[in-house]
């Protein structure tokens, strides 16, 4: 397992500021589903993966495994509760960003 360091950081702090899908959707602009995570509707800035593979905002499954031990999407039970970093997500949605000069705020709180 990586320590953090080694991750890429996250996110920039914001400039001018969506970062629901809704809100960027009625922006127009074309968000790739696997960028949001399926609790929050977010797009994920601090990606992790749980024991069955499915990725998630690290506060939203944190959140959500602190009373349950199953999966929010398929209702199955999680062989384990450890959270993995994502990094390949983290890395792609940076440059996804980056490259289409989308504004966010921090830590899913969408503005504007």
């Amino acid at each position: 397992m990586e320590d953090d360091e080694d991750l890429p950081p996250p996110l920039p702090p914001p400039r001018a500021l969506a970062k629901s899908a809704r809100a960027l959707s009625l922006a127009g602009v074309d968000l790739p589903p696997s960028f949001v995570c399926p609790i929050t509707h977010e797009l994920l800035e601090d990606p992790v993966v749980t024991a069955d593979g499915q990725t998630y905002e690290r506060h939203a499954i944190t959140s959500w495994l602190a009373s349950h031990s199953t999966s929010p999407l398929t209702g199955d039970r999680l062989e384990h509760t450890r959270l993995t970093p994502n990094v390949m997500a983290r890395s792609l949605i940076r440059e996804w960003v980056e490259r289409n000069g989308i504004e966010v705020s921090p830590r899913g709180r969408s503005h504007g």
